[in-house]
């Protein structure tokens, strides 16, 4: 008998596609310390560095190289004072290219650095990276403040050709790593003079009166870091004589005096602790004082319109 074994052999073959994704050894740096040098209450202020991020290459073929920066935490930062309670001081991190959205943990916004490795090289490239004092806080103490260290993460890839590699936003966090950074500024005692409104004794007769006499108010407001003392200060005029102001119209002028409170006892004037006002900013914020005008009973001038111009210093 004869007997027919018959086997089938399959015989395949596996292909493998070029390597989207090839391996390199990269490695961070030093980050930076943003020092934002000395700022006033209130003040936007900016610096710029960089984050150092270092790959090598020792693949047979050039590897492309695409690394992007982001925040570990939330934005914004802080920096604290070392005191007791701590007085916080908020700032972004921004990419020095595009300073349109701060860096975040989750934001889509990224520092990003694409770079070549030919083969048997090592290259070192740069994070270059903005932080901003976010403006307007107010309510600052004067003090030097600190962030002793923030994180940021790299995440990256290397491909055989560029366009294998995909955006920061769709990149994988499988290849990470981190790099630390410190801020620090110093808030001074700076203070400011927000606004200071017109002084207006408004139009007078001699209808009203034998004699000219009338009273009026302004408004100073100003604003200073918490807890600091601070002094407003009214200057003589242009055209003062024989101790007091005077309004005038060409030659022609009419006496008059400002004072600090409503019942015309306290001259203002602009020599520091003798007749200056004097504040204290306890919480930072805009502060007004009314300034008192007077002008004493005395005889009419001739018709005309009658100015002065007075300056307001601040002291601190």
């Amino acid at each position: 008998m004869l007997v027919n074994n018959n086997y089938l052999i399959f015989i395949g073959i596996f292909l493998l596609s070029p390597t989207a994704f090839a391996s390199s050894n990269c490695w961070n740096g030093s980050g930076t310390a943003f020092n934002f040098g000395t700022s006033t209450q209130g003040q936007a202020n900016s610096t710029t560095g960089r984050v150092i991020f270092t790959c090598n290459n020792y693949e047979n073929s050039t590897r492309y190289i695409r690394a992007c920066l982001r925040l570990q935490d939330e934005a914004p930062l802080s920096m604290r004072t070392n005191s007791y309670p701590a007085n916080e001081l908020y700032f972004n991190l921004y990419p020095l290219n595009d300073q349109s959205i701060p860096l975040s943990r989750s934001t889509q916004q990224y520092a990003q650095i694409d770079y070549v490795l030919p083969t048997a090289s090592t290259k070192e490239a740069y994070f270059n990276l903005s932080a901003k004092i976010i403006p307007n806080q107010t309510s600052l103490v004067a003090s030097s403040y600190y962030n002793y260290g923030f994180t940021t993460v790299i995440k990256f890839m290397a491909a055989e050709k560029q366009a294998q590699l995909p955006g920061c936003s769709a990149m994988p966090e499988t290849n990470l790593r981190t790099v630390q950074s410190s801020a620090s500024t110093e808030i001074r005692p700076g203070c400011q003079i927000d606004s200071v409104s017109d002084m207006n004794f408004g139009t007078l007769s001699p209808v009203s009166g034998k004699k000219l006499a009338s009273k009026t108010t302004a408004k100073i407001t100003a604003r200073c870091p918490v807890n600091t003392s601070f002094y407003l200060g009214l200057g003589p005029g242009l055209h003062y004589k024989d101790n007091s102001r005077q309004l005038c119209n060409q030659g022609n002028c009419v006496s008059y005096q400002l004072y600090q409170d409503a019942a015309n006892s306290a001259p203002w004037g602009d020599s520091i602790h003798t007749n200056t006002v004097s504040m204290v900013s306890d919480n930072g914020n805009s502060q007004s004082v009314t300034v008192h005008g007077a002008i004493p009973p005395q005889d009419w001038p001739v018709s005309g319109n009658y100015t002065d111009t007075v300056v307001v210093t601040l002291f601190y």
